[in-house]
């Protein structure tokens, strides 16, 4: 699969790139024998076997540089396949790192839209704590109508109580003016009489006030 790193492929690889760089160090040991064994004083023979021809009809020189051109071709091709690996394994890790900080950002978004509720819910509990110490609401409306009632009955005895002074203020109006005319005609022991008597009659329209409003 694209973008999947399996250990077991990786170690095969592995494996098959050790094998040919062995094969290199071996061939290459076997080089160093080889010219180890000849000194200059035999560099014509050496030129002379480097010339001659091996089993395929070949130059053995020429099959030294094959071999040595094989060699650093398996080297690259063992590096670049590192290398891909390399940068698979990197481009993994770094997806990997982003889905982490992205994840780490929804949790704390998380976390704090928790906190924020369990805030409000302590906020409500403690209002529905405050609300239970008052009556209940059936109970505080039954005790507000019993109120009004109270009050459009003392509006009602109000309204009669004025209406009573009223009528009271008129007659005690009418008496003044009939005392202060019988004032007028009579002469002064009569008229002592009746200022007497308008005394009598304030005193009773005094005490008719008071217990009208008594009443």
């Amino acid at each position: 699969m694209a973008g999947t790193t399996v250990p077991g492929h990786r170690i095969n690889r592995t494996s098959n790139t050790q094998q040919a760089l062995g094969q290199q160090d071996d061939n290459q040991q076997a080089m160093h024998c080889f010219f180890q064994e000849y000194s200059k004083e035999h560099a014509d023979d050496l030129a002379n076997t480097c010339a001659k021809p091996d089993e395929q009809g070949a130059p053995i020189a020429h099959r030294l540089l094959r071999d040595a051109a094989r060699r650093h071709l398996l080297a690259d091709q063992a590096n670049a396949q590192d290398q891909q690996l390399y940068e698979t394994k990197q481009a993994q890790l770094e997806h990997e790192i982003e889905q982490a900080s992205q994840q780490l950002e929804s949790n704390k978004i998380k976390l704090q839209t928790a906190r924020e509720e369990k805030k409000r819910k302590l906020q409500y509990e403690e209002r529905r704590l405050k609300c239970k110490q008052y009556p209940k609401r059936s109970t505080t409306a039954a005790e507000i109508e019993a109120v009004h009632q109270e009050i459009e009955v003392l509006q009602a005895e109000t309204d009669q109580a004025v209406q009573e002074y009223e009528v009271h203020e008129k007659r005690f109006a009418v008496l003044t003016r009939f005392v202060d005319e019988l004032e007028a005609s009579l002469n002064p022991d009569e008229a002592i009489i009746a200022e007497r008597m308008q005394e009598l009659w304030n005193r009773k329209a005094q005490a008719d006030l008071i217990l009208g409003h008594v009443a």
